[in-house]
This record gives C-alpha cells, structure tokens and sequence, in this order.
C-alpha cells in the first residue's frame, strides 16, 4: 500500500493517511521543527 509506504518512510505511527493527508502532514512538520540532514528513506 502506497500510504503504509509513506507514512514508515515518514516515520509515522498512523498508516492511515491519505497521500494528500501525509503530504499536508510532511509539510507541516517541516514547516515547524526544519530538519536539514534527515535520510527520506531509513530502509
């Protein structure tokens, strides 16, 4: 599933998201606490 994809690369507890709710998500928790040296992908 596209969304659990999302969210474990995201490092969410919640597989539930929509990909527009993960995106919205992503950016707001970048907008709040920027990380500069964060791996999108841990494997």
């Amino acid at each position: 599933k596209t969304s659990e994809r999302f969210a474990k690369a995201d490092g969410d507890k919640s597989a539930t998201l929509t990909p527009e709710e993960f995106v919205l998500t992503r950016i707001a928790r970048k907008s709040a606490r920027p990380a500069p040296c964060v791996p999108e992908s841990e494997g």
